[in-house]
């Protein structure tokens, strides 16, 4: 027998090597024409190396600080750069998952984290181990929200942006000369997207072909990192089907390259191929990851052109490597956005002059080295309305040109079509041009992917109204393929960007701050950028003319020039110029005055390098603004009091001590700024600090760039009216009535205050307000005793964390040593302890001791300090009650010594103990009397729903904005740290607010007709009544307004004050007022006592609904039925009645496209829009028309918002198997044309009759559940999902057919040796074990792993034999 058992062994271990040796085989490891008459036949480009491409990178790289994320990111998942093998040892302590190459050859690597870990912090803890070239968040970009109209029709006769932009004059040109007019079968395009539908009878004989590929053979023919990647690869699902589950896709590829077949549409390079890589799931969301890897692919394998329709306000590194690389040899093309932003700057804090707060950056379209594309209407005339769009050509960050991008018919998959509008559709119609002009001019070393960039960009003859009530053009011009075919380049420089240096050894003057101070002798540098082509004999003047040029009886008289001109020869097509070592030099007067705006001219004179006939001069002018400071220097030491006075304005241009004994008085009024340019200067204060401003007339104290004021020892510092604004941290002992922005203070005592961003650390805040612009906010600081009085938490950004940080005075990290003393183990803890807020309290630190004893089943030690003498020990906090040591102001160090009944305890417990004790509150009650309102509110504390232990965080003192437990069950969930959510309800929480409570809005509701409460209203007047916790100046107005989008100001309400306490205003609702859920906001509420107490609310917790499906307008109406949505009209009694038009748009405002393909008949009185898509809302006018073909004006508009009558879609991979007292997770991913409204889970013991539900929680398109382990019965668990939009639902599982779960006692399972579970272990568990051996039965992998004594994944009769002995006694115990 053992013979026979020997050789089977040997026999399947031989297999399974062959197996392995198959599969390990299969595995491939992750590793590192003619030229036309009209264009000249050379076309030289700029050799320097310092272009555009490297100049952008820094600015956007290297500057920032790339551990704060700067918009929405794949939570879990970090890339790195790092040239070499990474290996986790590189990763220090970090948990993680995976490490991954993110493509191959490639520098960069994904880490995907172990759940449960915090991203940012694990970028922040990566970027300090200094071990990567760069970590980076892995961004998430989304497709730019096009609408549909879904329809069967050929569109070919319908594409007038073909003639608009000059496409079909130009296939004629290069017909005519012989070229390809619709592109080559040899340039391909790359379109990075949702996939594309390769099998759409329009694009299927353009979709690329990797020939090097042999299509499902499982083998990485072509050695490219990818297998059997055929037409292109999806970097989503990591597999080589690129099919688009979306459809945003194929539609942008049609655009560009549909086959001119006769059917349906045509393509701008209707004979280029299309590359089909998938980077943005079926929502359309785009992680940076994918996009990073798609953009590698597309140039690695032989992309001319890249198409981009998607973007975000963030980029990762890992993008702008990629696009880096891709710009040698790929067109880059990129949607600029669809939320109608002007790009002045990327932060609504810093609002456009022109439109205002309206500003933000679409990435990658703002890169200097990607063709930005704006929409347009059909004509080419004026900016679509939703489209994002350059404040002024020429930035630094810019976008570049107008496509047209409404209503534009193409694909969609399933050889359908669709008509969309959007940056997205405007987009493919550049990058199809940009694949015409390469096919036309394929000679690479000739023309340059500069020259077609710059042909596109420069040659449009059609300029673009921006905007359409002020009439200002931001000079950009609509793409126009037969120009870019036929125009010879000029060339166009503008000034690009520009520095000041003012170091110290230029002139002794100088201090070197980066500053314009008054008395320095500084030099500009200047960038020049060209966008045309190549300029020769470029020469630049500077000067401070204010009148016309040569009149130097108006230049400015502060200012002189050692030198005012330098030459910097050519510069080539579309490239950017550094003026390198030339520059320049420039005296300021020592009386300058302080503030003083100048303004510098930059003239750039230059010739046309391309045509010799071409003898004329070129001129264009530009403007460098500086503002000149005068201010006090504040000395390095201050050794005397010294009073700072409200006239002057104070610089911090280095650290800054004031001496023990020195009073610095800061008078009202006075300004201090920190240098803006250098980071990190302190104030150090051994002395006293009075900064004490007045009403009206705050003292302004700006920090920059992490400015600090910080106390040592005896330092004091108080501060009044004081306004702190920059970044970084103010340190004293009292603070009234002080504004914080973007500053964290720390203090013993804050009051009246309010902290706009940043927040209050340590002792009483009493009376404030807090307003979170971050997402987070921290109560209170942990090592402090902060408590919150009667204050107010406003969060204006949905999903808002309340970070509730346990509050201790010790910290446990390391074991000292481990005695053994009169038959007792006892064990001696280092520890650190912190006192800032004065002298410990003793019976607080023993408490704590206790508490932290509790994790290890210690406690504190009865020693006498002649027994701890006698044992050699010293230097402890217990039991001598720290006798012997200073509570001083800064952390300390001791030890404690505990009593436990093992002497095994290692230095993993003690952390782990410590982490365990660290997460539980105790001490002082961080809130009080206080409240929290928003949206949505996530406490981020396990602990403060977990009583466990008795360290249950209290919240009884606290308003959340609502009186209803039903909205708090919503409202308010706990984010612990397993990262699982649960429903947190507050015992004793407090219904309303006070009146000692800063003021705030407590209420706001709605009236009808008939003063009764309403929550939707339709056409009718309602009053809007807003209520406060306490009396209001009624002097002075309300700003009351609502909307659907952040931040909710689309609409204004006018009212007047009722009451101290109740503001009301009427309002009657427009037909043209989107349906759907409004967000209400209030502002500009002063408190009656002190108008420095503002009341405001902008979380958009205070919601109402429109629903206007059936509204009148004048004499139109819309109804939304079964099949669409039905409009009803009436002639307006012309005589000349001919008949009617309908239009329909999908904006408000937007452009009204005529539905009706006939005139509508006089008889007719309805009409059915049948291609309404479900769930959509769109906007409807009229117009008459009469006998002689002239048409009235719009009648009035009317909205209405199309049945959804498509139920949502869910994908769920039924659980099978759970464990007893172990939790249990269900999940789905659901997905709904509009909006799924709600995913719950109905679940219940099998044999009990009543079903609970959870509503399942959202991350990314995924829902999850998690079902208590304490819930589960070993009679098993049965559940179904429902999921649900407005108006439809879908289930897996229903109650009568739900799925079943078999529960078991994990125990049972995990028991050695009883292989047939029946509790025994006997005989017949040792025979199952042979004839499994045998290969005479076959075991469950519950059996395996109860058979398995030696946990080696292997079964042997030695197992048999050990149960055996066992059994016989010969053994105690069935380990082997």
């Amino acid at each position: 027998m053992k013979k026979t058992i020997r050789v089977m062994l040997i026999a399947t271990i031989l297999s399974v090597c062959m197996l392995f040796a198959c599969a390990c085989g299969n595995l491939d490891p992750v590793t590192e024409s003619v030229v036309g008459d009209t264009i000249p036949d050379v076309i030289p480009d700029d050799d320097v190396v310092n272009d555009v491409v490297s100049d952008a990178y820094e600015s956007s790289s290297t500057l920032r600080d790339i551990t704060i994320p700067t918009g929405e990111y794949n939570k879990g998942v970090v890339l790195v750069k790092y040239d070499g093998a990474l290996t986790s040892s590189l990763l220090g302590d970090l948990d993680v998952k995976s490490v991954e190459q993110l493509f191959k050859g490639s520098k960069w690597h994904t880490i995907l984290l172990e759940d449960g870990v915090d991203t940012e912090e694990a970028v922040k803890y990566l970027h300090k181990l200094d071990v990567f070239e760069t970590v980076d968040y892995d961004y998430v970009m989304k497709s730019d929200g096009d609408t549909v109209d879904i329809s069967g029709n050929t569109y070919a006769e319908d594409l007038t942006y073909l003639d608009t932009m000059g496409v079909k004059n130009g296939w004629e040109h290069n017909a005519n000369n012989n070229k390809y007019p619709g592109g080559s079968a040899d340039v391909v395009i790359a379109i990075i997207d949702t996939g594309v539908d390769y099998n759409h009878i329009d694009l299927r004989n353009n979709i690329w072909v990797n020939s090097a590929e042999i299509p499902g053979n499982g083998i990485d023919d072509d050695g490219n990192g990818y297998v059997d990647d055929v037409n292109g690869w999806n970097c989503v699902g990591d597999n080589n089907d690129p099919m688009d589950d979306n459809g945003h896709g194929t539609h942008v590829a049609g655009i560009a390259a549909a086959e001119n077949n006769k059917t349906g549409t045509v393509g701008v390079a209707y004979n280029c191929k299309i590359m089909c890589l998938k980077a943005g799931n079926s929502s359309g969301y785009f992680n940076n990851s994918d996009i990073a890897e798609a953009i590698q692919y597309a140039y690695m394998n032989g992309a001319s052109v890249i198409n981009m329709s998607f973007g975000g306000s963030s980029i990762s590194i890992a993008v702008e490597d990629a696009l880096m690389d891709a710009y040698n040899q790929c067109v880059l093309v990129a949607a600029a956005g669809n939320k109608a932003l002007c790009n002045y700057s990327s932060n609504p804090l810093f609002p456009c002059p022109v439109h205002g707060s309206n500003v933000g950056i679409f990435y990658p379209a703002a890169l200097p080295y990607v063709i930005g594309v704006m929409s347009c209407n059909a004509n080419g005339t004026t900016r679509s309305a939703f489209s994002n769009f350059d404040h002024a050509p020429y930035g630094t960050v810019e976008y570049e040109v107008y496509a047209c991008g409404e209503q534009i018919p193409s694909t969609w998959p399933g050889n359908k079509y669709a008509t969309l509008s959007g940056t997205s559709m405007a987009c493919p119609v550049v990058a199809g041009i940009a694949a015409v002009l390469r096919s036309t001019y394929p000679d690479r070393e000739v023309y340059s992917n500069k020259y077609i960039q710059s042909q596109i960009v420069n040659t449009g003859t059609k300029y673009v109204l921006v905007d359409h009530n002020t009439g200002v053009d931001a000079g950009h011009s609509v793409a126009d393929l037969h120009e870019a075919l036929t125009r010879i380049p000029t060339p166009d420089i503008k000034l690009y960007d520009y520095f000041i240096d003012d170091s110290t050894s230029i002139n002794e003057k100088n201090n070197g701050n980066g500053i314009i101070d008054a008395g320095e002798t500084v030099r500009l540098y200047i960038s020049l950028h060209n966008r045309g082509g190549v300029a020769s004999n470029v020469n630049v003047s500077i000067d401070t003319y204010r009148g016309e040029i040569g009149d130097e009886t108006l230049t400015d008289p502060y200012f002189a020039f050692v030198n005012s001109t330098m030459e910097l020869y050519d510069i080539g097509t579309y490239s950017v110029r550094e003026s390198g070592e030339k520059y320049f030099e420039i005296v300021v007067s020592d009386d300058c005055p302080n503030d003083y705006l100048v303004d510098f001219n930059i003239r750039s004179a230059y010739e046309n390098g391309l045509d010799e006939n071409d003898e004329g001069t070129y001129i264009s002018d530009g403007k460098v603004s500086f503002t000149v400071n005068n201010g006090i220097h504040l000395p390095v030491v201050i050794d005397e009091d010294m009073i700072l006075e409200a006239t002057r304005r104070y610089i911090v241009s280095h650290d800054v001590t004031i001496i023990e004994n020195v009073t610095v008085t800061i008078e009202p009024g006075v300004n201090i700024v920190y240098n803006t340019d250098k980071n990190g200067f302190y104030i150090n204060n051994y002395g006293t600090i009075l900064c004490n401003g007045a009403e009206n007339k705050n003292i302004n104290i700006d920090f920059g760039g992490n400015g600090v004021i910080y106390p040592y020892d005896s330092g004091f510092a108080e501060f009044t009216y004081t306004q702190f604004i920059g970044s970084g941290s103010v340190h004293g002992d009292t603070f009234d009535r002080c504004i914080f922005t973007g500053v964290n203070a720390y203090g013993s005592s804050f009051s009246n205050s309010k902290f706009l961003s940043g927040q209050p650390f340590g002792g009483i805040v009493k009376h404030c307000q807090i307003i979170d612009t971050q997402n987070k906010v921290t109560i209170p600081y942990e090592y402090s005793n902060t408590v919150f009085e009667d204050s107010v938490f406003l969060l204006n950004k949905p999903d808002h964390q309340i970070r509730y940080v346990s509050r201790h005075l010790l910290d446990f990290d390391s074991i000292e040593s481990i005695v053994q003393y009169k038959d007792k183990s006892y064990l001696v803890i280092h520890c650190v302890y912190s006192t800032r807020l004065g002298e410990a309290n003793i019976s607080l630190i023993e408490y704590e001791a206790k508490a932290f004893a509790t994790w290890f089943n210690g406690t504190i030690a009865t020693l006498s300090d002649a027994e701890c003498a006698e044992l050699g020990l010293s230097g402890y906090l217990y039991p001598s009650k720290g006798a012997e040591f200073n509570w001083g102001k800064s952390a300390s160090k001791g030890n404690i010594i505990f009593e436990t009944d093992t002497a095994n305890i290692t230095e993993e417990d003690v952390w782990t103990a410590n982490e365990r004790y660290r997460n539980t509150a105790i001490g002082r009650q961080g809130l009080e009397n206080s409240a929290i309102l928003g949206m949505d509110i996530v406490l981020d504390n396990y602990y403060i729903a977990n009583s466990e232990n008795g360290y249950r965080t209290n919240l009884s003192n606290v308003y959340w904005g609502t009186d209803s437990q039903s909205e708090l069950e919503k409202m308010i969930v706990d984010y612990n740290v397993y990262g699982k959510y649960s429903t947190v309800l507050p015992e004793g929480y407090l219904t309303s607010p006070t009146e000692s409570m800063w003021p705030m809005v407590s209420n706001v509701y709605i009236l009808d007709e008939n003063s009764e409460k309403v929550n939707v209203i339709g056409g009718n007047t309602v009053q809007f009544v807003v209520e406060f916790n306490r009396d209001m100046n009624v002097t002075v107005p309300l700003n009351v307004t609502f909307g659907s989008w952040a931040p909710y100001a689309d609409y204004i309400i006018e009212g007047e004050w009722k009451t101290s306490r109740q503001w009301v205003g009427k309002y009657t609702l427009r037909a043209n007022i989107e349906n759907g859920i409004q967000h209400l906001v209030v502002s500009g509420a002063q408190a009656a006592e002190d108008a420095f107490f503002t009341a405001e609310d902008k979380t958009g917790r205070f919601t109402f609904v429109i629903d206007t499906t059936a509204a009148m307008a004048m004499s139109l109406q819309a109804n939304a039925l079964d099949n669409g949505i039905q409009l009803t009209f009436a002639q307006d009694d012309y005589d000349t009645l001919l008949g009617y038009n309908i239009y329909r748009s999908e904006e408000k405002d937007g452009n009204y496209v005529k539905l009706n393909p006939a005139i509508l008949l006089p008889t007719d009185s309805t009409f059915l829009d049948e291609n309404a898509e479900p769930g959509k809302t769109y906007w409807y006018t009229y117009t008459v028309v009469l006998t002689d073909f002239t048409e009235s004006n719009p009648a009035g508009k009317v909205v209405a918002t199309a049945k959804d009558t498509v139920a949502p879609n869910m994908y769920h991979t039924p659980v099978n198997q759970g464990y007893l007292n172990n939790n249990l997770v269900i999940s789905c991913t659901a997905s709904d044309n509009v909006a799924i409204t709600s995913v719950v889970l109905y679940y219940r013991a099998v044999g009990v009759t009543e079903w609970k539900t959870i509503t399942m929680l959202k991350q990314n398109d995924k829902y999850s559940a998690t079902i208590f382990g304490s819930e589960l019965t070993l009679e098993g668990l049965e559940y179904y999902i429902v999921a649900n939009d407005t108006f439809n639902s879908i289930s897996k599982g229903s109650a009568e057919t739900p799925y079943t779960v078999v529960i078991k006692d994990a125990s049972a399972i995990s028991r050695k040796g009883d292989v047939d579970g029946d509790g025994v272990v006997t005989t017949k568990d040792a025979l199952m074990i042979m004839q499994c051996i045998n290969g005479d039965l076959i075991m469950t992998d519950d059996e395996f792993k109860r058979a398995d004594l030696n946990s080696d994944g292997v079964l042997s009769s030695m197992e048999a034999l050990r149960i055996l002995q066992y059994i016989n006694g010969n053994v105690t115990t069935l380990e082997m």
